[in-house]
């Protein structure tokens, strides 16, 4: 990785127009990151992660994603709440705040994870994740004893969302 390292930052250093930069950013970031450097990694995306252009809100989700790697959840949801509230229009805005309830959900915290799909719901009623959505809104009511709430979330998910594998699990409950 050392030398992977190396040549990541000479690319970025050296790039001859803002296309090239940018893949060599986003590909430095990540080798740092595949090395176990996720401060590094930050560091390369923090000057860009700022900016209000595509690649911004681009080195804003990378950023977010290694900071729930780094067990940061609190920062990597208030990444991925910029943008999905700031760039509401931005190709990453639905993995955004689907995201939010993930980081959430993974770490066993259903309460948060429950308000985090709910609002991803809310914004995103035709997203990608909708329906991966719903059902884990409804497992994190199950989870933290809200069998009526969890119920009408996996009612709405087979009915609105009947060939969804999701589906198939929340007519189990």
């Amino acid at each position: 990785h050392d030398l992977a390292q190396v040549q990541a930052a000479k690319a970025v250093k050296f790039a001859s127009s803002r296309a090239e930069k940018e893949r060599a950013v986003i590909l430095s970031s990540t080798i740092y990151e595949d090395s176990g450097m996720h401060e590094k990694a930050l560091a390369v995306l923090a000057p860009y992660a700022s900016e209000n252009s595509d690649f911004g809100v681009r080195a804003r989700f990378q950023s977010a994603l290694i900071l729930a790697k780094m067990d940061r959840i609190a920062d990597s949801d208030k990444a991925f709440g910029e943008i999905c509230t700031k760039f509401p229009d931005s190709a990453f805005a639905d993995e955004s705040c689907y995201r939010r309830g993930g980081i959430y959900y993974a770490k066993g915290n259903f309460t948060q994870a429950a308000v985090r799909y709910k609002e991803y719901v809310r914004r995103f009623p035709r997203g990608k994740f909708i329906d991966s959505a719903y059902y884990y809104l409804g497992d994190s009511y199950r989870i933290a004893d809200k069998p009526q709430a969890a119920l009408l979330q996996f009612m709405t998910l087979a009915d609105s969302f009947p060939e969804s594998g999701f589906a198939f699990n929340a007519r189990r409950y």
